[in-house]
């Protein structure tokens, strides 16, 4: 997002990679008017801790990937939980095993610097956390924070609603 005065197109801002007119007035309103669309971004992207888990067709994801392109194409930026989609239960089923679920919650309560602390809060092997926690990473659900001491699993999210459709005929 930025505020520009080219010359041969005039006063405008740069915003989710569309480009709208503005009209500069002074210096305050253009501060006023920045952080007015930074706290909007910070709403839209940073607010939340939540996340949402879905699953469905890769047919009714792609419909909704859709609809939200056409709303920013049109200037619309509705605030959306991030989603992980899963086409269907069984792959969901092996991601997210009570283990792995454990662990997220143990690094949200317990907070451990490490791995291998993490490890011994769950009285689990290194290597089968580690492997785990690598998967939560791919999946946005935790990252990894270089520290003195190792590799820090933080949580991104405090909350998972899932989001499922099971279609019962064939």
């Amino acid at each position: 997002m930025g505020y520009d005065n080219e010359r041969t197109k005039g006063d405008h801002k740069h915003y989710f990679h569309r480009q709208i007119k503005y009209k500069f007035m002074n210096l305050e309103k253009l501060r006023d008017d920045f952080e007015g669309d930074v706290e909007n971004i910070r709403r839209i992207y940073m607010a939340t801790k939540k996340v949402r888990i879905t699953i469905r067709s890769l047919k009714e994801s792609s419909e909704e990937f859709k609809e939200v392109a056409r709303e920013i194409d049109k200037g619309i930026f509705k605030p959306r939980t991030p989603t992980i989609g899963f086409e269907n239960f069984d792959v969901y089923i092996r991601a997210f095993t009570p283990k792995r679920m454990e662990l997220l919650q143990k690094i949200i309560s317990k907070k451990p610097k490490t791995i291998s602390e993490l490890a011994r809060i769950t009285n689990r092997d290194f290597k089968n956390v580690h492997s785990d926690i690598k998967l939560l990473e791919e999946y946005d659900l935790v990252k990894l924070k270089k520290t003195n001491s190792g590799l820090m699993p933080v949580a991104l999210y405090d909350e998972i609603d899932i989001d499922i459709k099971i279609s019962l005929t064939m």
